[in-house]
């Protein structure tokens, strides 16, 4: 959060959890994988133990634990299609910042999620077939990546690199 040798506000009061600011850097609605998702009875957030919540582990490590509430929760209630936290694993969401969040009655903005974009399946009769050969054969792609653009099997990949 530094910008030519200054010091960002934010960083006099670190988060151990995934806030707004974490997210509004990028300028654009980010991609994380939910790895899964515990309930605690009772978990000390911004150093308040908060009674009753929901927080999301992500499948990036170097990602912060993110405090789910209730709206967020239903997101990912229909995406998931249950209602329980410790069947919330490897949930794909489109994480943004709505700057019209109120608490208190105050706009203060926040997380919101909602469905990540589905990605296209790639296969030999899939239009851009010959592109995704090139990509693999002459740009080394990996299926990693082929998998950022391209929902695709290990053995469709297989076929791109014969």
């Amino acid at each position: 959060m530094k910008s030519q040798g200054k010091h960002h506000y934010r960083e006099a009061s670190k988060s151990d959890h995934l806030a707004k600011e974490d997210i509004t850097g990028t300028n654009a609605p980010v991609i994380l994988i939910i790895d899964h998702c515990e309930w605690f009875a009772s978990r000390k957030i911004s150093g308040t133990n908060k009674p009753n919540c929901i927080i999301a582990f992500f499948a990036d490590k170097d990602i912060k634990p993110w405090v789910v509430n209730q709206t967020n929760a239903k997101v990912i209630t229909a995406e998931t299609g249950t209602p329980f936290v410790e069947d919330w694993v490897n949930v794909k969401l489109e994480f943004y910042v709505d700057h019209s969040v109120q608490m208190m009655k105050k706009t203060v903005g926040g997380i919101k999620v909602r469905p990540a974009p589905k990605l296209e399946a790639m296969n030999n009769k899939h239009r851009h077939w010959s592109v995704a050969i090139e990509k693999v054969k002459n740009e080394g792609w990996t299926i990693q990546q082929m998998r950022e653009v391209y929902q695709i099997s290990d053995e469709d990949f297989a076929l791109c690199q014969q």
